[in-house]
């Protein structure tokens, strides 16, 4: 039975969500800015969710309760008041209750004077002036939280591009290796951070320049430019009115893949949204991977203005970079795990609950398989597949391979699996494999019952001189073959040394096989 009311609670806390699958609703990851995709689900009726890029799982529950700094318990008790079981379970925007990131950065957080002491070690570690660090706080554009929630250090509002409002927060380390997002910074629109006026620098008030991260956007800003920060290169879409009073837009993102897709897609985006005078910075060739703005400023501080006013001779017009984007592009293909499944030859898999899966050898008996394999055979089907498709297709096999309730692997106690087929350990007889009885121990031999071994039998004659006994060693290698365990039987080789007892294990490590 229902504690609260999962959907309600869930878009409330989310926002709308960026596609939905049956009862799954899928969001970018609200605990940190993986910015890839948006690869983070959660189920509106069990209230479980799950992100594939950073592994982490669990309840509803534990997701509000770090999201709004409380406890499980507080957060629990707050879903149950205010998202009553028998409450609508139809979600509703203008019922919305969401977490007021404005209040908290603007009245919760404030800036002491160990705060500011912080912030200017950790800034001036990526050469900001200190006097550009002092007029950002200042202005309110950036605090610390020295709470060991989430990450320790600076705070960065980030603004809503429909109404301007703090919409979420972001909290970055003091040596900028890990940065976490308390909101949606794309819940309600387009997230970003814009270099505050007044600067006693500012010098390029016409041109506005776009990038990543709030670092790039304070370097920019310390050096006398307009600069908005949008957080990742994923988020692309903003309005036109956000831009309106400037003569040109530059977008500078980082030197790596992601980038310059992300570049080409936000300059695509605001020329159809109406903006004119679009240009996107190019790295020149030999860049260092995933270099930005700040790195050019740690490189080379006393001639960054020089090297920044050289890179902008060579920004390029955005129509000259963006390529067509047709509808068929646009349209991605609907995603069928039986589609794929169905290119794949399901029978020769087997998956077994809590074992893993298996793959039929040709030469009759099951094998066990990696899971990694499985996924690389979906991944040659589909091309390039998301985590979730992948995951997704991967749980559909195991459902359509899933072993025959009742039957077990190895169940035939007196049957031995052999190269040349299934030998009947009280009759000898000799049956073709047979993938259905789940054989996955195979003995590396071809079974003769004509043929004969004297010099085996004269190795045993020797070692043990008494016939009596080589009819127990004769047994005990048969027992060994089988594997039925209820005869409590063990062996022990006793011989003061080269009487016989290594070659004696060979014969049977020979006859079992290595690896069994």
């Amino acid at each position: 039975m229902k504690s609260y009311n999962y959907e309600r609670a869930i878009a409330d806390l989310l926002g709308d969500p960026e596609k939905k699958k049956g009862t799954e609703w899928n969001y970018f990851n609200p605990l940190d800015d993986d910015g890839e995709n948006p690869d983070f689900w959660v189920n509106i009726e069990s209230g479980l969710f799950h992100c594939f890029s950073s592994e982490d799982e669990g309840h509803f529950t534990r997701l509000y309760a770090d999201m709004n700094k409380i406890n499980e318990k507080q957060a629990f008790k707050e879903l149950r008041t205010k998202y009553p079981a028998n409450g609508s379970s139809t979600y509703q925007q203008q019922s919305k209750s969401k977490t007021d990131y404005d209040y908290i950065y603007s009245k919760k957080l404030s800036v002491n004077v160990n705060d500011k002491k912080k912030i200017i070690e950790s800034l001036m570690k990526r050469y900001i002036q200190e006097d550009y660090i002092k007029f950002l706080i200042k202005d309110g554009q950036i605090k610390y939280d020295s709470g060991p929630k989430y990450t320790t250090g600076l705070v960065v509002p980030v603004y809503n591009s429909k109404n301007d409002k703090i919409v979420a927060i972001q909290k970055i380390a003091p040596d900028f290796k890990k940065k976490k997002f308390h909101g949606s910074f794309k819940a309600e629109g387009a997230g970003y951070w814009i270099t505050p006026d007044g600067w006693q620098k500012q010098k390029d008030t016409k041109n506005i320049y776009i990038v990543e991260s709030f670092i790039n956007a304070a370097t920019l800003g310390m050096s006398g430019h307009k600069a908005i920060c949008v957080f990742s290169a994923n988020n692309t879409n903003f309005p036109k009115e956000l831009f309106n009073g400037y003569d040109k837009i530059v977008i500078g993102f980082d030197n790596d893949s992601k980038g310059e897709k992300g570049a080409e897609v936000l300059s695509h985006n605001l020329e159809l949204a109406g903006c004119e005078n679009v240009f996107v910075l190019t790295w020149p060739k030999g860049t260092s991977e995933k270099f930005d703005v700040n790195d050019l400023l740690m490189k080379n501080p006393v001639n960054f203005e020089d090297e920044f006013k050289k890179l902008l001779e060579k920004v390029k017009p955005a129509k000259d970079l963006i390529k067509p984007i047709t509808k068929e592009k646009k349209q991605k293909k609907k995603f069928n795990a039986h589609e794929i499944l169905a290119k794949i030859n399901t029978k020769d898999f087997l998956y077994v609950p809590d074992v893993g899966f298996y793959n039929y050898d040709s030469a009759g008996y099951w094998k066990e398989i990696n899971k990694t394999y499985v996924e690389s055979k979906i991944k040659e089907i589909i091309g390039e597949p998301s985590r979730y498709e992948i995951a997704e297709t991967s749980k559909m096999l195991e459902l359509d391979t899933l072993i025959p309730l009742g039957k077990k692997l190895n169940e035939l106690k007196w049957t031995l699996n052999l190269q040349n087929g299934l030998m009947e350990i009280e009759t000898g007889e000799i049956k073709p494999h047979d993938r259905e009885l789940y054989s996955t121990i195979q003995l590396p031999v071809v079974f003769n019952p004509e043929s004969k071994c004297p010099k085996w039998d004269k190795f045993l004659i020797e070692i043990v001189e008494s016939q009596e006994l080589v009819k127990v060693l004769q047994e005990f290698i048969g027992l060994c073959l089988i594997p039925e365990t209820k005869f409590h039987k063990a062996l022990v080789l006793v011989g003061s040394g080269a009487n016989g007892k290594s070659t004696f294990l060979s014969v049977i490590e020979y006859l079992l096989g290595k690896k069994i």
